[in-house]
């Protein structure tokens, strides 16, 4: 993640099949996450736990080779994952979060992510988005991978203020 969150966040931007990419693989690898995490029972061996880290590593990978394809479809998930980031990220301002209800939560994460892809719509302002949401999605992405290592508790958190 950390090598990874680098590439995208410096040079991202420079190379559009990279971001399309990048953004298009870590979307479907968070929303596998996410549904992983909803259906699961702990505690989880390990084992499973290997399972469904494969299972969202290859999913990511495969949807992200097909974004390579559609690129015109999935030039602006690089500004809805920055705008889904910027929202996790004001979520954890306060202890136990920003917002208490799971769908004041939920309206935030919407907003922000539905903001920032419109502002990827216009030909005018979609170079800014993208260079903006690209990086802060990128630094996001090497803090969780440093998170991984250090075990601050960054991705636990995250997990924590959505009450699971």
């Amino acid at each position: 993640m950390i090598i990874t969150g680098l590439v995208f966040c410096l040079i991202g931007i420079k190379n559009k099949e990279l971001y399309n990419f990048l953004s298009t693989a870590y979307l479907v690898s968070l929303a596998v996450t996410v549904l992983v995490i909803y259906v699961m029972n702990p505690p989880v061996s390990n084992a499973v736990q290997g399972a469904y880290l494969v299972a969202a590593v290859i999913t990511g990978l495969i949807f992200g080779a097909l974004a390579l394809i559609f690129s015109e479809i999935t030039d602006g998930l690089g500004c809805v994952l920055g705008g889904f980031c910027l929202g996790m990220w004001f979520l954890t301002l306060t202890d136990g979060g920003l917002i208490k209800s799971k769908v004041g939560k939920a309206i935030i994460l919407v907003s922000f992510s539905v903001g920032f892809f419109v502002v990827s719509i216009f030909r005018y302002t979609r170079t800014y988005g993208l260079i903006g949401c690209i990086s802060f999605a990128g630094g996001t992405i090497v803090i969780l991978g440093v998170d991984c290592f250090s075990r601050a508790g960054l991705k636990e958190f995250w997990i924590y203020i959505w009450g699971e």
